[in-house]
């Protein structure tokens, strides 16, 4: 909810600052929901890291997500006031947000745990290698 916050607050200084939003397309839903997904990912990056912050400029910290889309500022500055304006669309694209965030969320807990389980097998197999068995096998188990 913070980076929601967060988020919110940069667009609004976003398009305080860049008033110049009337050319450019809307970008489709689905498009704009990944869009947000990775720009609320950014935003929490930020938040962790106080000193990017100081140096970030809203108005070109999402340029590469825009890009990576095939998009610039000003089609995403005209897909807010086209979705702002029909809040049945902008909510359909903020709940796909949370479904993508959500299932990041998973896949990374998901990895957690499997990065676990090899640590814990590892520490097992440990104990069974024999020590007078200089093995390259041994040395890569022993770091």
């Amino acid at each position: 909810m913070r980076a929601f916050r967060i988020l919110c607050v940069a667009f609004l200084v976003t398009l305080s600052v860049c008033g110049c939003g009337r050319r450019g397309r809307v970008i489709p839903k689905d498009t704009m929901a990944d869009i947000y997904a990775e720009m609320f990912v950014a935003d929490q990056w930020l938040a962790d890291h106080p000193y990017a912050r100081r140096t970030a400029d809203t108005t070109f910290f999402y340029n590469p997500i825009f890009k990576k889309y095939g998009y610039t500022f000003r089609d995403y500055d005209k897909s807010l006031k086209y979705y702002i304006h029909r809040p049945d669309k902008f909510a359909k694209v903020m709940n796909r947000v949370d479904e993508i965030l959500e299932g990041e969320t998973k896949r990374l807990e998901e990895i957690k745990e499997e990065q676990t389980r090899v640590r814990e097998i590892n520490s097992r197999i440990r104990g069974y290698v024999r020590k007078d068995f200089p093995d390259s096998l041994e040395l890569i188990l022993l770091k």
